[in-house]
């Protein structure tokens, strides 16, 4: 937890710091833009170099916008069919698995591109996979794009990413389980140290 200073040095007399007191360390009263949406996906709010907040409601299946002291809901009226079709987690997938199922949001500083990427393959049938990318500068959703980043980085004016295929193959691969009938992944015998002719262990 870190420590809040209560007071501020402001000078010494006499050998002995002087110390007033801050006005209003936190707010004496919270403001509560809305009780309605949010998001239990940290990895999908990002704050964009305008100062907006964007997040996804895979609950109420919802993109929101913050600014200031106002949300706005950024879907309605333009892909909230689609998210309603295609957001596929519901109240108790809280955990992402890297590869296989997470909300992410991504920021393109270059191209003022916020991108809503979501992947559901947890499940035997057919995944969704979907990145959604809205314009800051234009103020609406642009276009689908057929990648999807596992993550991302804006250096300099270049933006960086990770594919997502590549995560998905190693994850894949870490939650091999032979007893697991579900598995979607490579299943591998068990290795069995049996002895031969000349009592040598062999696998």
């Amino acid at each position: 937890m870190a420590v809040i200073n209560e007071r501020i040095l402001a000078g010494s007399g006499d050998g002995e710091p002087v110390f007033i007191n801050t006005q209003n360390v936190l707010p004496e009263e919270l403001t509560i833009l809305t009780d309605t949406y949010g998001t239990q996906w940290p990895e999908s709010v990002i704050k964009t170099e305008t100062g907006a907040v964007y997040g996804v409601d895979t609950i109420a299946k919802k993109i929101w916008k913050v600014t200031g002291q106002q949300i706005e809901i950024i879907s309605d009226f333009a892909v909230n069919k689609f998210l309603v079709d295609n957001i596929t987690l519901g109240e108790r997938e809280r955990y992402p698995i890297v590869g296989l199922k997470n909300v992410k949001t991504h920021y393109n500083n270059n191209k003022k591109d916020v991108m809503f990427t979501f992947y559901d393959d947890i499940y035997k049938g057919e995944e969704k996979v979907w990145n959604l990318c809205y314009n800051e500068l234009l103020g609406k959703f642009i276009t689908f794009y057929s990648w999807v980043p596992s993550y991302s980085e804006n250096i300099d004016t270049q933006f960086f990413t990770f594919d997502r295929k590549v995560s998905k193959e190693l994850s894949l691969l870490d939650k091999c389980n032979y007893a697991n009938p579900n598995n979607t992944g490579v299943l591998v015998d068990p290795v069995v140290l049996k002895p031969n002719s000349n009592g040598e262990y062999i696998a």
